[in-house]
């Protein structure tokens, strides 16, 4: 999840303040976890 999440997430956007972060990473999960294919 690491690789896949945040060192993408944190190169792409400078967060302000932590529910930024949060939220953005409350979509990835969600993405990853229900939308994304599952092999």
């Amino acid at each position: 999840m690491k690789t896949e999440c945040y060192d993408v997430m944190y190169r792409r956007k400078i967060y302000r303040k932590s529910d930024e972060i949060q939220r953005e990473l409350n979509q990835w999960l969600y993405f990853y976890n229900r939308e994304r294919p599952h092999s």
